[in-house]
C-alpha cells in the first residue's frame, strides 16, 4: 500500500506586464532546500537560476519563464514565497556601506517585518513603452526578459570594456520591438543586429537618453522604509530592490 498523497492548494495572481492571470502551487520542501542553498551561496547568478527552476516547478499555467520580464519573474517568486512559507518576512536594515548620512561609521541595524504579499512591481509615472526619436521616427519597446537578464548578469565577467558596451547595446537591441517612421513599421526581428546597432549609433545624446530612460523607469520590484538608527540616532530611508534584498 502506497503512502498517502498530500494535496497542495492552488493560487492565482496577475502579471504586471500584460494582466495575464496565472496559477501556481506553493513550493514544497524540495524547492525550499534549493532556495536555502542558493541564498547561502551569495551568488547572484545562482540565485536567479534557482529562482527560475523553483518557478518552473510550481507554475500550473502553460508559460515560458524565459520570455517573462524580470519584474514579473521576481513578483511570481515573491508571491510563491508568501504562499509557501509566510507573508511576513523579517529583514535587517543597515546603513549603506556602514556609514550614516553624516558619513560617520556606524554598524547599527534594525529588524523590520514586511508583508511581501502586498508588494508588486511599480513603474515611474513617466514610463512609456513608445519612445519618440523625432517628429517622424520612434521606437516601440518590449521589456527585457529573464533570458536577457542572464546576459546582463554576465556583463561583469567580460574583461574588455569595449565588449561590455557592445553587450549593453545588445540588450537595448533585444528590447526593441519595432522602429516606425510615419506609417511604416520596421520590425527588429526582420533586421540584422548590425543594422540595429547602426541605428542606435546614429542617435544623438538626447535621443539615446530617451531610450535609456525606458530602462530606468520600467516596472521594478522595490520597497522603501524609513528608520531611525538607535545607535547613532540618524534617520535613513533605505531601498530594498531585488529578491536577495528581501531575504538578507
Amino acid at each position: 500500500m502506497g503512502l498517502p498523497r498530500v494535496d497542495t492548494p492552488v493560487h492565482e495572481m496577475t502579471l504586471t506586464s500584460n494582466n495575464q492571470k496565472i496559477k501556481f502551487r506553493p513550493f514544497l520542501v524540495k524547492e525550499e532546500k534549493l532556495l536555502l542553498m542558493a541564498l547561502e551561496s551569495k551568488n547572484e547568478r545562482e540565485m536567479v537560476l534557482t529562482m527560475k527552476q523553483i518557478i518552473e516547478n510550481c507554475l500550473l499555467s502553460d508559460i515560458n519563464v524565459d520570455t517573462l520580464p524580470m519584474f514579473d519573474v521576481q513578483h511570481i517568486f515573491l508571491q510563491l514565497r508568501a504562499k509557501s512559507v509566510g507573508e511576513i518576512v523579517e529583514v535587517t536594515l543597515r546603513h549603506p556601506n556602514g556609514k550614516n548620512k553624516k558619513e560617520q561609521e556606524c554598524d547599527g541595524s534594525e529588524k523590520i517585518k514586511i508583508d511581501i504579499s502586498k508588494i508588486s512591481p511599480k513603474s515611474d509615472n513617466t514610463h512609456n513603452v513608445q519612445i519618440k526619436i523625432n517628429d517622424k521616427i520612434g521606437l516601440q519597446m518590449k521589456y527585457p526578459t529573464m533570458e536577457i537578464y542572464n546576459e546582463m548578469s554576465n556583463l561583469y565577467d567580460i574583461g574588455s570594456s569595449e565588449n561590455t558596451i557592445e553587450s549593453i547595446f545588445d540588450i537595448i537591441v533585444n528590447s526593441i520591438d519595432y522602429i516606425y517612421q510615419d506609417e511604416e513599421i520596421f520590425y527588429a526581428r526582420e533586421h540584422s543586429k548590425q543594422e540595429m546597432h547602426d541605428f542606435l549609433n546614429s542617435l544623438n545624446s538626447d535621443q539615446f537618453e530617451n531610450v535609456r530612460n525606458f530602462f530606468k523607469t520600467m516596472p521594478n520590484l522595490t520597497y522603501t522604509h524609513s528608520f531611525k538608527c538607535s545607535k547613532c540616532n540618524t534617520e535613513e530611508e533605505l531601498l530594498l530592490e531585488g529578491i536577495e534584498d528581501f531575504f538578507s
